[in-house]
């Protein structure tokens, strides 16, 4: 591997080698891809997501993309996958609300306003359980050029494998354009 003008170039040995390690993985029924929550979504990507990929979720108002994405992370911080969430819409603590309220039974709102002791024991537990992942949250940055270099550093220092971005339309591109629809 050579660093050239920022850069990496690789070599055809480097290349052939490292297919021949990802074509023995699939030998042994290892998959490559960062599976979904859902097995027919699986089954049509081909195991979910795979390195390189970008999905775009996308609905009219209150369909559930945010808790697509919650669900996905549920499922990946579960399995140790290492996930970074961007999100300019809840704060971290409601993200975590809403990660807890499935795992516990317990409605959001519940969470927020008056528990008893009990539900509280409950949702204390879950949070420690959640905790045992490597689930990373981000709702401070608010431009797509603050987003990309969180993302680069995030890859680097902590080894993200997927990031989510919930409410694209939230960041600014931090570019002039003629309207809000070209600059999303």
């Amino acid at each position: 591997e050579v660093r050239k003008g920022g850069r990496t170039v690789e070599s055809i040995h480097q290349v052939a080698a490292n297919t021949r390690d990802r074509l023995e993985s699939l030998r042994r029924g290892v998959n490559p891809a960062i599976p979904t929550p859902w097995n027919r979504l699986n089954a049509l990507t081909r195991g979910g997501i795979h390195k390189t990929e970008l999905w775009a979720i996308s609905s009219i108002v209150k369909q559930g993309k945010s808790a697509i994405l919650k669900q996905w992370a549920q499922l990946l911080n579960g399995q140790q996958r290492r996930v970074l969430i961007f999100s300019r819409e809840m704060s971290s603590d409601q993200i975590m609300y809403r990660m807890l309220s499935p795992i516990t039974d317990i409605p959001v709102s519940h969470i927020r306003y008056g528990i008893d002791s009990n539900r509280i024991d409950r949702l204390v537990s879950a949070t420690r359980e959640l905790e045992k992942g490597i689930l990373f949250f981000d709702t401070k940055s608010s431009s797509l050029p603050e987003v990309r270099a969180r993302c680069r550093e995030m890859i680097r220092l902590e080894g993200i494998e997927l990031i989510l971005i919930d409410y694209l339309q939230c960041f600014s591109s931090g570019k002039r354009s003629q309207g809000r629809a070209d600059e999303v």
